[in-house]
């Protein structure tokens, strides 16, 4: 790397939020967060089965939470004004 800038760019898009499980990047402290609970905890996976508001808000201070994936995207798009062709796999 040229510069320390270029660095702290290289270290935070690849490095800063890394599953210590699976060890894919996430792009931020929150989508690991989600990642790490939609992906690998088991208690998640049981609300889930029984139709539990499992999934939280992409936004960290948004406190809504949902059923569904589906239900969770529209949220994003109608409340937080996300766009419909976001990359709705970010966890």
């Amino acid at each position: 790397f040229d510069t320390s800038e270029e660095f702290e760019a290289h270290y935070d898009s690849e490095h800063r939020h890394v599953c210590s499980i699976c060890h894919r990047v996430l792009l931020s402290d929150r989508y690991l967060s989600l990642h790490v609970s939609e992906v690998h905890d088991s208690y998640f996976k049981t609300l889930v089965e029984h139709n539990r508001r499992a999934y939280e808000c992409f936004v960290d201070r948004c406190p809504r939470t949902f059923k569904t994936l589906h239900e969770r995207k529209h949220h994003l798009i109608d409340i937080h004004s996300f766009p419909p062709d976001y990359d709705w796999d970010v966890v």
